[in-house]
């Protein structure tokens, strides 16, 4: 039986605890219209989330650059309440690393998703 497109997205894009959010398979260029992270890397209480925003250069080509967000969420006793921070302890510093480094890999192969995807419409 062959793997729906949706099947296909999400073998390529899930991965030992790094996601991508679903967006229409079809035209992933819709990640645009969102203001959701499409990549979302984490590790316990640390994330790190990426954004994909689309461009346009002085000669009218299009092409994608990506932005990231690193936190961590906490329950602070005190208030009684999760927070966000983008402080960090000193052994939370190579688990981040990992989730960078995984965010960083996603990144790039959904660029060449995108991209595939482009030269299969020309």
């Amino acid at each position: 039986m062959m793997e729906s497109k949706e099947e296909q997205y999400k073998r390529l894009f899930t991965d030992n605890g790094m996601s991508i959010h679903k967006v229409k398979v079809e035209n992933p260029l819709n990640i645009m219209m969102s203001n959701k992270p499409i990549i979302e890397c984490k590790d316990g209480g640390l994330r790190v989330s990426g954004w994909r925003t689309e461009k346009v250069s002085k000669n009218g080509k299009a092409y994608g650059t990506y932005s990231f967000k690193i936190e961590k969420r906490y329950f602070d006793v005190e208030s009684e309440q999760y927070k966000e921070t983008r402080y960090f302890k000193p052994e939370e510093l190579l688990r981040l690393k990992e989730q960078i480094s995984k965010a960083y890999h996603l990144s790039k192969k959904y660029e060449d998703k995108i991209k595939a995807e482009e030269n299969a419409k020309n």
